[in-house]
């Protein structure tokens, strides 16, 4: 959950996490990440841009979701095949899925997300190493709406499908006026 989101909260970005300086200075290193400013501060690429988290991301739904493949095709199957869950905390993670599709109001909804949140912090079902990572892309002059910031990131709407290009437009050439 990035900082900017309305659902982020601290204690589930730094559940779990270790600040080690120096190991991952050494790791950018051996990257050869290595230009640094006048101050000594690392050079790299930041910013800032919105991820749409779909709900049915945190709980096991989906066999692509890398952290529980088998429960998610159970889930998308209807129960023929792969494997029904086991662990009260995931089956936890459905029941809060299937109640935040039912609750209309948003507040209500986010109460429960925020439940959803607290249980993938305490458990540990995914670890996020990298996360707002932006991705560089080459856009037309012509083409209108796109944003400036945009984030890498891989769901089912993938890459750019996050940033709604169905919004996009292109302005006439001039030449074809």
């Amino acid at each position: 959950m990035l900082p900017d989101s309305p659902l982020y909260r601290e204690d589930y970005q730094d559940a779990h996490a270790v600040s080690y300086i120096k190991g991952a200075n050494k790791l950018l290193d051996d990257m050869d990440l290595t230009c640094r400013n006048k101050k000594g501060l690392r050079l790299m690429d930041v910013g800032t841009a919105r991820a749409k988290l779909a709900p049915t991301e945190l709980g096991p739904t989906r066999q692509v979701q890398y952290q529980w493949p088998k429960w998610g095709q159970f889930a998308e199957t209807a129960g023929q095949a792969g494997t029904a869950l086991d662990l009260p905390a995931a089956r936890q993670l459905l029941v809060l899925l299937r109640k935040w599709a039912s609750t209309p109001l948003p507040k209500d909804r986010e109460k429960v997300w925020h439940g959803m949140l607290k249980i993938h912090a305490d458990r540990t079902f995914v670890i996020g190493l990298i996360n707002g990572t932006l991705q560089a892309v080459l856009v037309s002059n012509r083409l209108r709406n796109v944003s400036k910031d945009g984030i890498y990131n891989w769901e089912p709407s993938g890459h750019l499908g996050i940033h709604q290009p169905d919004t996009f437009w292109f302005v006439p050439d001039a030449g074809s006026l």
